[in-house]
């Protein structure tokens, strides 16, 4: 498929301070990208170079092989993007049907009436085109949003955060659905989030950001289950390092016992290592030659999210149904389903 979005070596400032450095990466035709880190780590700065409405200092940015930023700077209404922003930004005194023809006012009639009514389709919001903003719920607000940002059938539509003005179920379930939508329509997207769950929902490629640096690129599976540092591995999901060693080119000697799975070449046997457990890679089992003592616990409903110590001292996470209910300073058996070894150097930051 061709590139329909190149991000090459791109740098931003504000006055001296380095906002976005040296980021690059593609997205191709009618792939969804998402944009997800902490907050000032500079994903909503990116997405903005991208949309015209910051300037880039280094680097350039084409759209449809096109150079929108760089040598020469195309403006923002010139770029072929639409935008999805956080707070909607639907014109109040306008009914459904206008916000979605503001940017469409170029066709005939007909033709922006038909476009209307498919979008309106599309977002399954037929027979509410004559309501005004403030008649419909967040959910709703959020589809006449989209369905504007695709009526000028923009090549590219970027979405800055925008699920977070919704709640928890509402934001699984809509973002389900756009997700259905670009598909259908082989649209290509880049989004902006710091929720985890909206981006491995909506996106074909996550980039990790932090501190204004790309740190990974690449698939939800990817980044999640093979992190390329530990800020990934830390940021990414939940866990704990413990200490590890090498002792085979697919085998590591821990406090949980020998973990078996593939390992990168660079770790050869003596190889001390930091070794990544995940809360679903510790399983309670009262049988178990292992132990661990409880030192706190969280309740999430169906689960217990449980902080473990280890015998060495070290300690890990446990996600157990809750029907398994132990007292804080409890001792329970524990055993190992680490199915993805996730190491790095021993002397590595964490």
């Amino acid at each position: 498929m061709p590139e329909l979005l190149k991000v090459n070596e791109i740098d931003k400032f504000y006055d001296n301070f380095h906002a976005v450095k040296n980021v690059s990466f593609t997205l191709e035709q009618g792939e969804i990208g998402c944009l997800l880190g902490p907050s000032g780590c500079g994903k909503t700065t990116l997405l903005r170079s991208i949309a015209g409405f910051e300037d880039i200092a280094a680097g350039s940015i084409s759209i449809a092989e096109r150079q929108v930023a760089g040598n020469k700077t195309v403006p923002p209404e010139k770029r072929s993007i639409g935008m999805v922003f956080q707070d909607y930004a639907l014109f109040p005194h306008l009914t459904v049907k206008e916000n979605i023809a503001f940017g469409i006012d170029s066709l005939l009639k007909k033709e922006q009436g038909n476009r209307i009514e498919e979008l309106l389709q599309t977002v399954e919001l037929l027979g509410e085109g004559d309501k005004y903003p403030h008649e419909l719920s967040g959910g709703q607000q959020q589809r006449v949003a989209l369905a504007r940002a695709l009526a000028p059938e923009p090549k590219l539509l970027l979405m800055d955060e925008p699920f977070s003005n919704l709640d928890v179920a509402l934001r699984e379930t809509l973002s389900t659905e756009i997700r259905k939508i670009l598909k259908d329509r082989s649209i290509t997207a880049l989004m902006v989030t710091h929720n985890q769950n909206e981006a491995f929902a909506m996106a074909d490629k996550v980039g990790i950001l932090s501190s204004g640096t790309m740190q990974q690129w690449d698939t939800p599976h990817a980044v999640y289950h093979r992190p390329v540092n530990p800020v990934v591995a830390s940021f990414v999901g939940e866990g704990m390092f413990i200490k590890g060693e090498v002792t085979s080119q697919s085998t590591v000697e821990c406090a949980l016992g020998t973990l078996s799975g593939e390992l990168p070449q660079e770790y050869s046997p003596n190889s001390k290592v930091n070794l990544l457990i995940r809360p679903e890679d510790v399983v309670h089992h009262d049988d178990s030659p292992y132990g661990a003592n409880i030192i706190s616990k969280t309740f999430r409903g169906p689960t217990i999210l449980y902080t473990l110590e280890l015998d060495s001292g070290e300690q890990i996470l446990s996600l157990v149904p809750s029907h398994h209910q132990h007292a804080i300073g409890q001792r329970i058996g524990i055993y190992q389903e680490v199915e993805d070894l996730v190491v790095f150097p021993a002397d590595s930051c964490l």
